[in-house]
C-alpha cells in the first residue's frame, strides 16, 4: 500500500486510506475558523469597502473638463495617461496638491464609469428631444 508520513501537531501520522478521516478531523479541529457567535449581527463588521483614498471634487471637475474636451474634438483625445500628466502639471503650478493625484488605474476606472453615465444622460436627452418634437407637431 502507498503510505506517507505526515506530521500534524507534533504527531506523526501514517497516511493511508483508512486514516484519511482521522487526519481531516485533526485538521478541522486545529483550524477552527469560526468562533462562537460569529454570525450574530453585533459581531459583524460593516463598512470596510470604500475606506481608501477618494478623489476630491476639484480633481473630478478637472477630469470632467478634460473628458468633455476630448469628446468635442476627437483628434485631441485625452487618454488616462494624458489626464494623469495634466494633473501632475497642475501640481507643479500649485493648482493641486500632490496627494490629490489619483493613480493611473483609478483614472481609467473613472473614465469607464463616467463615459457610461455620460452616454446614458445623452440618450435620455435625445429621447426627450424626440418626444418634444412629436408633441409640437
Amino acid at each position: 500500500m502507498n503510505e506517507s508520513h505526515i506530521v500534524v501537531n507534533d504527531k506523526e501520522i501514517v497516511d493511508s486510506k483508512r486514516q484519511e478521516d482521522e487526519i481531516m478531523q485533526i485538521e478541522l479541529n486545529d483550524n477552527n475558523y469560526f468562533f462562537s457567535g460569529w454570525a450574530l449581527k453585533e459581531n459583524q463588521e460593516y463598512g470596510k469597502k470604500g475606506k481608501g483614498k477618494r478623489m476630491t471634487e476639484t480633481v473630478k471637475e478637472i477630469l470632467k473638463t478634460l473628458y468633455y474636451t476630448s469628446d468635442e474634438d476627437k483628434s485631441e483625445r485625452y487618454t488616462a495617461k494624458k489626464m494623469l500628466q495634466d494633473l501632475q502639471q497642475r501640481v507643479q503650478t500649485g493648482e493641486l496638491e500632490a496627494d490629490e493625484i489619483p493613480q493611473l488605474k483609478t483614472i481609467e476606472n473613472w473614465i469607464g464609469r463616467y463615459s457610461s453615465l455620460y452616454k446614458k444622460e445623452a440618450a435620455k436627452e435625445a429621447k426627450a428631444a424626440v418626444l418634444s418634437q412629436k408633441n409640437i407637431k
